[in-house]
């Protein structure tokens, strides 16, 4: 909507073979799509991979990453 100043657009899904739909309507969000605009501007032009977010590969949060093998260099 942003790149073609729309104000609104109205969205239909369906589940799969089409038995049952949804709809909705929503309103821009100028504000919203500038910020994700800068951030996929600023990963684009990352000289580098993304801190990691602990040093050990055990953190919690780590070891449930689906990433953790290269964040980590684990075999």
């Amino acid at each position: 909507m942003h790149y073609f100043d729309l104000t609104r657009h109205y969205l239909v899904v369906s589940t799969p073979g089409g038995r049952d739909y949804d709809s909705c309507r929503t309103e821009a969000n100028p504000l919203l799509a500038e910020a994700l605009r800068e951030k996929a501007k600023r990963i684009l032009e990352a000289n580098g991979p993304p801190a990691r977010l602990s040093e050990r590969p055990e953190f919690y949060r780590c070891k449930y990453c689906d990433y953790q093998q290269f964040c980590h260099n684990q075999s």
